[in-house]
């Protein structure tokens, strides 16, 4: 079985136990939030594996992409389990206000992964221009010695 057929499978079993939690914990506005943000959390992991793995991204800044996606998770369930706690036992949290908390993280999240691309494309591209340099200079060296 190959790398992304387990990331995928991986995905689908967690997302799997997460949704058996609906047989445990009983359904309220801030559980139902939470749900989502935690699939939305699953899908970025595995995503961002995904985009990892491939054979031209696979270089040392593309740790950043899983990295990034595990962080976003860990905030998320944090945030989640505190407030579905605080929430079971009377602390109630305006839902609204608890989904504008979730789609702010979210976003911060997103802009960092698009930071994250736009410094892996200069880096590429910087790259490219070193090896573009590196082949003329090897060209130079082979006339000179012709």
């Amino acid at each position: 079985m190959n790398n992304k057929i387990k990331v995928i499978v991986s995905a689908v079993l967690v997302a799997i136990v997460v949704s058996l939690l609906w047989l445990v914990i009983p359904a309220t506005p801030i559980w139902t939030i939470s749900y989502i943000f935690a699939i939305i959390a699953i899908v970025g992991i595995a995503a961002s594996s995904l985009v990892y793995t491939k054979k031209a991204t696979s270089v040392p800044q593309g740790h950043a992409f899983p990295l990034a996606a595990v962080t976003y998770a860990l905030v998320s369930v944090i945030f989640s389990a505190v407030t579905v706690v605080f929430d079971y036992n009377g602390l109630h949290f305006p839902a609204a206000w608890y989904a504008i908390i979730h789609t702010a993280i979210f976003v911060f999240y997103v802009i960092r992964i698009i930071a994250l691309l736009a410094g892996s494309e200069y880096i590429d591209k910087v790259g490219e221009r070193a090896e573009q340099k590196h082949k003329e200079l090897n060209k130079d060296k082979e006339s000179y010695w012709n």
